[in-house]
């Protein structure tokens, strides 16, 4: 059934004249995209929606993530101060039994495609939402039913080629960009503190370091050797609330390779073509649907490699016996 009414949702949208309003996304990266952005790149092309009727609304600035759907793009920070915006999120995901994720059109979602209409003069609009989504693969989730309900519905490739702009003078020449973030994956342990001082340690010794860190910090770079600290760079200067996921999009896009925890945000470098190694210690924490959709996705890619990796593995890969 949620097949079906997402073939019809879809097709009615592209037989309306009206302006198409897509979102708002502000959760998980990792969900954006692997399965939005496909999904909107399914529904474009199986409906034959003219770029210029969608009018694409994310966080943070998202929004060469999609350039190939349509050349218009909203942030939410445009609209809201990241405090009021962080508030109204809260209370959006409390009214919602601590939901997460958009699988109803919220007040505060209206709210904000309304602005958007507003601000862009579009009158009257339709709603192409992520809960069209959600309903449509949650039983891929819920294992009731097979991956090739996520391949029906999704048209994977490259993100668009991105520069360092205005950036190119922060990071050196060649580097590898490493974001290292506590999670369930990869809790802050103080073994996993020594794994990740570690790691670092090692890739300076090759390479120059770009540290991208917008989360919870494993290590505090005054604590490693002047030699490894003078190839450790860093551009958390340069992000704002509204600018993050751009900056680390583009410093990953020109990196040799991404080194970071497995989660949502690894899948990020492969559709740029940039190799990936992502680890974790507690393969328990985390979903393998996600993981099995991401190993297909970047295989039939040929794009950057993604090597996800437990942290007890590495003496294994290295012939460290």
């Amino acid at each position: 059934p949620e097949a079906r009414a997402a073939h019809e949702e879809v097709a009615l949208l592209g037989y309306s004249r009206e302006p198409i309003i897509v979102g708002p996304w502000f959760t998980e990266t990792g969900f954006e995209l692997l399965y939005w952005i496909p999904f909107l790149k399914w529904a474009r092309a199986h409906a034959n929606l003219d770029p210029s009727r969608l009018f694409i609304v994310s966080r943070g600035g998202a929004g060469s993530w999609y350039r190939q759907l349509s050349p218009n793009y909203d942030d939410v920070f445009d609209f809201y101060p990241p405090e009021e915006f962080l508030r109204r999120n809260e209370e959006r995901i409390a009214s919602q039994g601590g939901r997460l994720k958009h699988r109803d059109v919220s007040p505060f979602d209206k709210e904000i495609a309304d602005r958007v209409a507003r601000e862009r003069g579009l009158g009257k609009y339709r709603l192409l939402h992520p809960s069209l989504m959600y309903r449509l693969f949650n039983s891929y989730w819920r294992q009731l039913a097979p991956i090739s309900l996520v391949e029906h519905f999704t048209s994977y490739g490259r993100l668009p080629k991105q520069t360092l702009g205005d950036l190119a003078s922060a990071p050196p020449a060649e580097y590898v960009a490493v974001t290292f973030y506590a999670n369930g994956a990869l809790p802050a342990t103080p073994e996993n503190r020594a794994f990740v001082a570690q790691v670092v340690g090692e890739l300076s010794q090759s390479s120059d370091v770009v540290v991208l860190n917008a989360g919870v910090r494993f290590d505090d770079h005054a604590d490693y050797p002047s030699e490894v600290r003078t190839r450790v760079h860093t551009v958390d200067h340069l992000m704002t609330p509204a600018t993050n996921l751009d900056v680390q999009t583009r410093v990953i896009a020109g990196a040799r390779a991404l080194v970071c925890t497995y989660g949502g945000f690894s899948y990020l470098a492969p559709f740029y073509g940039t190799n990936t190694v992502a680890f974790f210690s507690n393969p328990t924490a985390f979903r393998f649907d996600h993981l099995e959709v991401s190993k297909r996705v970047f295989s039939g890619l040929k794009s950057g490699s993604f090597v996800p990796l437990d942290v007890r593995d590495v003496d294994v890969v290295t012939c460290n016996y």
